[in-house]
């Protein structure tokens, strides 16, 4: 396993984050929300920047990304908040602490676990 990381910890800045990551319906949760919808949240918040086929990308594939770093990772993402820019709750976050620092020690935990060849490879 090579993990390159431009940081000198892993994580760098994503580390830091707070607020949570923002997917799309992970096992079907949709808080009346749809793919179509975090697409057009997503867009508006883009303004002139707006990249179309990269917020497509972005919006479909949230659900499972999230489903991954619960279920594969072991991730605690286990709230679900509506943050501003947002119609529809759809940002997972930890019962406790940051989301960001979760993620990374959670990831970087599981890729010295695949490392070992204790993980799930």
């Amino acid at each position: 396993v090579v993990l390159v990381e431009k940081e000198r910890t892993v994580g760098g800045n994503s580390a830091r984050a707070s607020s949570g990551i923002n997917a799309c319906c992970p096992h079907n949760d949709t808080y009346g929300d749809s793919v179509d919808a975090f697409v057009a949240d997503t867009t508006r918040s883009a303004g002139r920047g707006v990249n179309p086929h990269l917020i497509d990308v972005l919006a479909a594939g949230s659900g499972s990304a999230v489903q991954w770093l619960k279920e594969r990772v072991g991730v605690d993402l286990s709230q679900v908040a509506q943050l501003g820019g947002h119609a529809y709750k759809r940002t997972n976050r930890p019962s406790t602490g940051m989301a960001g620092a979760e993620i990374i020690y959670s990831m970087q935990k599981a890729v010295k676990e695949v490392a070992r060849g204790t993980g799930p490879g």
